[in-house]
């Protein structure tokens, strides 16, 4: 486009392999166009919600609910998200929803790094309710430490706490009392990843689990 600004889309795709058939619904994949610059970033379409971040700093483990983060919002559709330039170590984004012709809901979200802490926080407001998330994580001795809190206007709070120790990832989450934990541990077979995992949702049975993923 000139002036050091680009333009650029991308499209994704969910096949269900035991048929054939292409997963749909409106913000099962990310479809986006994007205009960057010297300025930052406009992105539009359905992508993943600026929430992510301090989402995924404590919501990593394979079949946890990641239910101490009770602001979670996955991909969002008929969305515009704007992000700044970073100014030193402070990045800044900010999210609007559409419905139809109207806002239904904003938010915003930065992140900073402090050294060897980084730490996420989101807010986002959906007039009917607003919820707000902070997280931040370190690694120590080669040891990743995670923590989450989430807060909302109607509804319970959440925390959630990860720790990766040698391969082991570890991860907590509780909300409105009831406490969920669940464990990974990944075995590199050469071209395929084997997962080893345990699920302990309160109110439910413990699950222990085996997942494959291959590399194509």
């Amino acid at each position: 486009m000139g002036n050091g600004n680009t333009v650029s889309g991308k499209v994704e795709l969910g096949l269900d392999m035991s048929d054939g058939h292409i997963n749909t619904g409106n913000t099962s994949r990310v479809t986006t166009v994007s205009f960057g610059g010297d300025w930052g970033s406009a992105t539009l379409g359905s992508q993943w919600s600026v929430m992510s971040g301090p989402d995924w700093v404590t919501c990593v483990n394979s079949g946890s609910s990641c239910a101490g983060h009770v602001g979670y919002q996955g991909r969002v559709a008929d969305s515009l998200v704007i992000t700044g330039p970073a100014i030193g170590p402070l990045a800044l984004s900010a999210q609007f929803e559409a419905d139809g012709s109207d806002l239904a809901a904003w938010a915003i979200a930065t992140g900073i790094d402090l050294g060897s802490i980084n730490i996420q926080a989101a807010h986002r407001n959906t007039d009917s309710n607003a919820a707000t998330e902070v997280a931040a994580s370190t690694t120590v001795a080669g040891m990743t430490l995670a923590a989450g809190f989430s807060s909302q206007d109607v509804g319970d709070d959440g925390n959630s706490l990860f720790a990766n120790v040698s391969g082991l990832k570890l991860q907590y989450d509780e909300t409105g009392g009831d406490a969920d934990l669940s464990a990974n541990y990944d075995v590199d077979l050469g071209g395929a990843t084997m997962r080893l995992g345990v699920i302990d949702n309160e109110g439910s049975e413990t699950k222990v689990f085996v997942q494959w993923m291959y590399n194509l």
